[in-house]
């Protein structure tokens, strides 16, 4: 059993959705650890921590449904609240950093979260026309955001739901007045 009944929450959470759901996780997490350039000797996952994001994750998902009398939530939801908790209880610790990498090492947690909000959205195997510039500023901003600034889950809703919008403007050059 992955939660006991002396837990808090164990009677609206779906006990196997949420095993499923830590082992995702920890599968997403050795994944994109390879990807992100820090070794796996060099920081750990604590599993305790990443119980509780999880069924933190699973309760406030639940109480969700409740009040809106709803039975699913949508992807952009799910991502949030995943992203949410992650960034919030910080579950991988680092061991040792690399000098030259110290800023990786800096907002690891925050670039899981992104990562794991990225993955419950979209098909990470497939980029599309993006430029990788203008991506790679949105993602600092959003690691940036993760990091310093106060977020809850209804902030990261919609920071994330707009990523899938292109903007529907032109920018503006420096010489060009507002009107």
């Amino acid at each position: 059993m992955f939660m006991d009944n002396s837990y808090p929450y164990f009677e609206i959470i779906d006990n196997k959705k949420a095993r499923d759901r830590y082992d995702a996780i920890y599968d997403e997490f050795n994944f994109w650890l390879k990807n992100y350039g820090i070794p796996l000797a060099n920081v750990r996952l604590d599993e305790d921590l990443l119980f509780e994001a999880v069924v933190s994750y699973f309760a406030d998902i639940e109480r969700l449904k409740q009040f809106h009398k709803i039975k699913r939530v949508n992807k952009i939801k799910i991502g949030a609240y995943l992203g949410y908790w992650l960034a919030r209880l910080r579950p991988i610790q680092i061991l040792k950093v690399e000098k030259h990498k110290r800023s990786r090492y800096l907002m690891v947690n925050e670039a899981f979260a992104f990562d794991c909000m990225i993955a419950s959205m979209y098909d990470k195997n497939f980029l599309t026309d993006v430029n990788p510039d203008t991506w790679n500023a949105l993602v600092e901003q959003y690691l940036y955001y993760l990091h310093y600034r106060p977020f809850d889950q209804q902030s990261l809703e919609l920071a994330i739901s707009s990523i899938s919008v292109n903007a529907p403007f032109l920018e503006k050059t420096s010489g060009t007045k507002n009107n």
